[in-house]
């Protein structure tokens, strides 16, 4: 059984500097925006941010899109070391060193979280009622196949555990045999369970 990552541990932190950033709090979230809207999200309908993370779009479980943030300022600061120009370079590290404040990264990140890509009506996750998101990837329940997570599929939602189609457990037939015992009563369960294990509601289904 394997378990994912800490949230801190499995995003990239990656800078592409624009000359053109303007030294203000809503040029430092267009900045953000531009940098990292590939991997963030804010989810507008459940008031929650969604990180990518390299699986499926995870809920932020712990700060982990402030941190992104900090890191976002402090690589914005040290290429402002970098720029030629003596004015425009103490503007820019000024500007970026303002992001330490609690204050102006909080107001940057409600600002980036209006700007597109980042901002999510929230109506379309985990709509495809065939596909189950798990630590190690995403399953396909039409055909039990296994395939690395997409950003296209909007996944939110995970299994505890990794899938792993070879997987066994005894006890579970064991159980299945002693407490059901008939063959066909088996088939029926199973069945059932891996009905309910989708998200398809067509044959409105009520198993007893």
């Amino acid at each position: 059984m394997t378990t994912m990552p800490p949230a801190a541990e499995v995003f990239q932190f990656e800078t592409r500097p624009d000359p053109e950033d303007r030294l203000t709090e809503a040029g430092a979230a267009e900045r953000f925006a531009r940098l990292h809207g590939d991997d963030v999200r804010y989810d507008f309908r459940r008031g929650r941010w969604l990180l990518w993370n390299g699986q499926r779009w995870a809920p932020d479980p712990d700060g982990a899109v402030t941190r992104l943030a900090l890191a976002f300022a402090r690589a914005w600061q040290r290429e402002a070391v970098q720029i030629d120009g003596r004015e425009k370079r103490e503007a820019t590290i000024k500007a970026a060193l303002k992001l330490e404040r609690r204050d102006a990264l909080g107001s940057m990140l409600r600002l980036a979280a209006d700007l597109r890509p980042i901002a999510d009506p929230g109506d379309q996750w985990d709509t495809d009622p065939w596909l189950l998101g798990t630590p190690n990837g995403v399953v396909d329940l039409r055909t039990g196949e296994l395939r690395p997570g997409q950003r296209t599929d909007r996944i939110t939602m995970s299994t505890s555990v990794a899938y792993q189609p070879e997987a066994r457990s005894e006890r579970w037939e064991e159980t299945l045999m002693a407490i059901l015992v008939d063959v066909n009563t088996i088939d029926f369960v199973q069945t059932a369970i891996g009905y309910s294990a989708t998200g398809d509601t067509r044959r409105d289904c009520w198993f007893l």
